[in-house]
């Protein structure tokens, strides 16, 4: 909690305005403990169904963390501005 305070408040220090912290996880047996914890604390907690997320069947696709960090911020800047269809949200 202290290091997401932290980076909280440094970014809301270099924007000049307040900031919200939202967090994503994959459904699974950690995910949903975790997203009640940090609810508790008036942190935004999505927990999506990896399985919802749209990818191309037709071509093989690189698999590497890089690739799916990217493709998971995109998806979650698509559910911030109100795409709803991005991904399905489990909690």
């Amino acid at each position: 909690m202290a290091k997401l305070t932290a980076a909280r408040d440094r970014c809301a220090k270099l924007s000049g305005r307040a900031r919200s912290i939202v967090l994503y996880y994959e459904a699974g047996y950690d995910a949903f403990w975790l997203a009640r914890f940090l609810k508790a604390r008036g942190i935004e907690c999505l927990v999506a169904d990896s399985a919802s997320m749209q990818v191309s069947r037709r071509a093989r696709r690189a698999k590497t963390d890089r690739i799916d960090v990217g493709m998971l911020l995109r998806a979650l800047i698509a559910c911030r501005r109100g795409d709803r269809h991005v991904w399905s949200v489990v909690c």
